[in-house]
């Protein structure tokens, strides 16, 4: 899994986890299931770190948006911008524990 979730008491922690890449975008989609699954009635704080000891978050992975036609590249896009309106909008305080690189969307 690109991102593991654990609870601790009231404070969840989210660790991107795709150190090889430098925690790179194909994480996404498993950064969203997690956020979804956090028990809201519970967790009063979430903290977002990353695995590794190079980067928190590398952003996108720009070799891969040069083969994408305009409709791939929008909707590669919009899953991150998504994403991160839904970290926004969490109804908990969200922390960044950055420890590295954090580059592109990942800043």
């Amino acid at each position: 899994a690109y991102a593991i979730l654990e609870t601790q008491g009231a404070v969840a922690v989210l660790t991107v986890n795709n150190p090889k890449a430098l925690n790179a975008p194909a994480v996404l989609p498993d950064i969203d299931a997690a956020i979804d699954s956090i028990d809201m009635d519970t967790v009063r704080a979430l903290i977002i770190t990353g695995a590794g000891d190079k980067s928190f978050v590398a952003g996108a992975d720009i070799s891969a948006m040069v083969h994408m036609n305009k409709a791939d590249a929008s909707a590669y896009s919009k899953q991150g911008n998504d994403l991160f309106l839904k970290i926004e909008s969490l109804p908990i305080p969200v922390i960044a524990a950055i420890n590295g690189f954090a580059l592109g969307g990942g800043c």
